[in-house]
């Protein structure tokens, strides 16, 4: 077997997971490594395992049930576990996941019922890491294509019935300028990612100092050095930091050697993580919403901070504290 190749193959999983009892058996150890945790008072290894209903359990402590998918979205599904492990493992081990359509091709389901299942599934595949620590890069990005043309031809305006004088040939008006980047109204997402370490993103309303150092004080160290382009707002955020270095891309400069700090500075990896978000909206989901962008962001994340075998990103989906999403709040 070849270095870095994830041993678990589609067959192999169908094989270890081919009936309800391996998936509770998996979730089980996924989820509680030293025992059952109840939800409710958060007793450790103290249940009792209902043997009528398989994954359910009794506290000991507060004497209430609870089961192993309780507080995740799988909590009360009407899909069989294994489809959840099935389709865990298309969106995972594809490097820019994959669309609701063609999961459903996949798994023989209704579009509706895959695009509910993928975004339960991203919503577990946000956590929050440690703090980023070392020399950590900022930089923004906008979602979304380039402007549009409009080609619509102008209504032509109302001629009256009585004019003395004939209308005069109205002057071509000229073109709009299609607006890209700041101000076009688009929708940005926020990215910090420690040089050769972890990544975080979340979308950003607006790219003033407050808005970007909400999120850099919730992510990053305060020992730690950025490196960021030349957005004003950084500067104030960078006397904050241990240290701060800057290029200037305006200036068509976009690395150099910072002779202060000897560190180099650019923004070059988070610009590699923009780019893999923007191919897999480009080739696989073709258009998000502004109210999603927040799950597919921590997609993107979730494949950057794991390259290890599935059955790691398995654990670390089941492992998560995101609740049931109901298909309601989704379309609301």
């Amino acid at each position: 077997m070849k270095p870095g190749r994830d041993p678990l193959t589609l067959a192999e999983l169908q094989r270890r997971f081919s009936d309800k009892e391996k998936c509770l058996a998996f979730l089980e150890r996924a989820r509680w490594p030293k025992g059952p945790v109840c939800p409710s008072c958060g007793t450790v290894n103290r249940a009792s395992r209902l043997t009528t209903r398989p994954g359910e359990f009794t506290c000991l402590a507060c004497m209430r049930r609870f089961s192993v998918t309780a507080g995740t979205p799988m909590h009360k599904t009407h899909l069989p576990l294994c489809t959840w492990i099935i389709a865990s493992y298309l969106l995972t081990t594809s490097s820019k996941g994959i669309s609701s359509l063609k999961l459903a091709s996949l798994l023989g389901l209704q579009y509706r019922t895959t695009w509910h299942l993928a975004h339960r599934i991203r919503a577990m595949m946000a956590d929050a890491p440690e703090l980023l620590r070392g020399l950590v890069e900022l930089d923004e990005t906008f979602i979304g294509g380039k402007p549009r043309r409009t080609n619509r031809p102008q209504p032509p305006a109302p001629i009256p019935l009585f004019e003395r004088d004939p209308p005069k040939p109205k002057e071509p008006k000229a073109r709009a300028k299609r607006k890209r980047g700041r101000g076009g109204g688009k929708t940005m997402a926020f990215t910090a990612v420690e040089r050769g370490g972890k990544a975080r993103m979340a979308p950003l309303v607006t790219h003033s100092t407050e808005r970007i150092a909400e999120f850099v004080f919730h992510w990053v160290e305060r020992s730690a050095i950025i490196s960021t382009d030349e957005l004003p707002a950084y500067l104030g955020i960078g006397r904050m930091q241990a240290g701060h270095i800057r290029v200037n891309h305006s200036a068509e400069e976009f690395a150099r050697d910072d002779e202060r700090t000897g560190l180099r500075a650019h923004v070059n990896t988070a610009e590699s993580l923009h780019a893999i978000l923007k191919r897999a909206i480009m080739g696989v989901w073709h258009w998000i919403s502004d109210k999603h962008l927040g799950r597919y962001l921590s997609e993107t994340v979730f494949h950057w901070n794991r390259r290890d075998a599935f059955e790691g990103r398995l654990i670390s989906l089941s492992g998560t504290g995101h609740g049931p999403l109901p298909l309601k709040e989704l379309l609301a």
